[in-house]
């Protein structure tokens, strides 16, 4: 969490009050992509990069979260959107 996210730092250690409360926080069902939707993702990242004269420097698709590094002469609010 933000307030325990020193480097070098121990993790937290398991707490199920702490995931039950999270869970019951989200709005929505959780989603994993499978190794096919991973790939379908990866893909649309590179064309909207091609489309939109961005530089795609780095992209790892996760099975529930994607990062991306991009270059762009545009406001970084205009990439994440």
């Amino acid at each position: 969490d933000r307030l325990n996210n020193t480097p070098g730092t121990d993790f937290l250690s398991f707490n199920s009050k702490r995931l039950a409360l999270v869970k019951k926080q989200m709005s929505e069902t959780p989603y994993l992509l499978d190794e096919l939707r991973r790939n379908i993702v990866l893909q649309a990242i590179m064309e909207v990069c091609i489309h939109r004269q961005w530089v795609l420097l780095a992209a790892h698709v996760r099975t529930n979260h994607v990062h991306c590094v991009i270059h762009a002469i545009v406001q970084p609010e205009q990439v994440m959107n």
